[in-house]
C-alpha cells in the first residue's frame, strides 16, 4: 500500500473526477472532488495574496511590500513627473500672461489724428463731468441741511 508514484496518482485523480465514473467508485470520487475543490480554493487564496494587505495582516499573513530599491525608483519617477508637470503648467501660465500683455497694448491706441480735436473733446467731457458734479454737490448740501435740522430736533427732545 502507498506504493504509487505521482504519475499514477494523477491518472487516478483524472479517472475519479471523470463524469462517466461507475457507481461503485462514487465514495472515492466524492473524496477526490472535495480535495480538488480545496486545492482550487487554496490556489485562489494564493493568487489573491497581496491584493488586500489589510486582510492579510488580520489573518497574520506576511504582507509583501515593495523592496527599498523599487520604492526609490517609484519615488524618483514621481519626482520627475511632478517637476515636468510644474514646468508645463508654469510655461502655459507665462505664455498666457504674455498674450494678455500684447492684447492690452494693442487696445490702447489714439482715437484722434488731430491733437486740437482731441483737446476739444476732452474739454467737453470734463465740462460735462463738472456740471454733473456741481448738481451732486447741491444735493449733498440739501442732505447736510436736513441732517443738521434733524440733530437739532433730537437735541430739543432730550
Amino acid at each position: 500500500m502507498g506504493d504509487t508514484d505521482l504519475h499514477q496518482e494523477s491518472e487516478l485523480r483524472k479517472y475519479l473526477l471523470h463524469p462517466d465514473l461507475p457507481e461503485k467508485y462514487n465514495k472515492e470520487a466524492l473524496l477526490f472532488r472535495y480535495f480538488e475543490e480545496e486545492r482550487n480554493l487554496e490556489l485562489e487564496k494564493e493568487s489573491m495574496e497581496g491584493i488586500h494587505p489589510e486582510r492579510d495582516l488580520m489573518e497574520n499573513k506576511s504582507v509583501k511590500f515593495p523592496s527599498r530599491s523599487n520604492r526609490i525608483k517609484n519615488y524618483s519617477l514621481l519626482k520627475m513627473a511632478a517637476v515636468i508637470s510644474t514646468i508645463a503648467v508654469s510655461s502655459i501660465l507665462i505664455v498666457n500672461q504674455f498674450d494678455r500683455e500684447i492684447e492690452s497694448t494693442e487696445i490702447i491706441t489714439d482715437t484722434f489724428d488731430n491733437p486740437e480735436k482731441a483737446y476739444e473733446e476732452t474739454k467737453k467731457a470734463l465740462l460735462l463731468l463738472s456740471a454733473k458734479f456741481g448738481k451732486g454737490r447741491k444735493q449733498v448740501e440739501k442732505i447736510s441741511i436736513f441732517s443738521e435740522s434733524q440733530e437739532k430736533v433730537q437735541g430739543q427732545k432730550e
